[in-house]
């Protein structure tokens, strides 16, 4: 038993030497996009708050404009965020030893 589990931790040492390339996160990727998030909803709030007719009108891609506009802020939102994230990580890229 002892013999497979130096085995084990002797393959898995290896995978890790070979392995030159991983995918690591900057924390400010993480903040940024929660801060992004906040102001998004704000302006969702906001939106909803103050839709008047928006409320009642047809829409293009919803069942209303207000809808329209709740998507393309998720949109925004979401390139925003992502454009954010990929802008801290390859900021500040941390070296592998």
């Amino acid at each position: 038993m002892r013999n497979s589990a130096e085995e084990d931790l002797f393959h898995i040492r290896n995978i890790m030497e070979k392995s030159t390339r991983f995918l690591s996160l900057s924390g400010l990727s993480g903040i940024s996009a929660g801060i992004v998030a906040l102001v998004g909803a704000g302006f969702a709030w906001n939106m909803i708050g103050s839709a008047g007719t928006d409320a009642m009108n047809p829409g293009i891609w919803g069942r209303t404009v207000l809808s329209d506009k709740l998507i393309m802020l998720l949109g925004i939102i979401f390139v925003v965020a992502v454009g954010l994230a990929v802008f801290f990580t390859v900021r500040n890229p941390e070296k592998i030893i």
